[in-house]
């Protein structure tokens, strides 16, 4: 059984919020050590806040969320 929460999608873990961008866990935590990528420690624990990370990805040139989106889902086809 799981134990992640959520809140109604509100928040996100590492692997989710990595699907919602289209990278890697790997890239994802790369950009939390550099401080590149909004996010939040809830008792240990890296997460993100789905609004906080449609805002950061509206800030990068040349990508929306719906790009964003559409990368995600090529790549879990592959």
């Amino acid at each position: 059984m799981s134990t992640r929460r959520t809140f109604d999608g509100a928040l996100l873990g590492v692997a989710e919020a990595s699907r919602l961008l289209g990278n890697s866990e790997r890239s994802l935590r790369a950009l939390v050590a550099n401080g590149v990528i909004p996010y939040k420690k809830l008792g240990g624990r890296v997460v993100f806040r789905r609004v906080e990370l449609e805002r950061w990805i509206e800030t990068l040139e040349g990508v929306s969320p719906k790009d964003a989106e559409a990368n995600r889902t090529i790549r879990s086809k592959q």
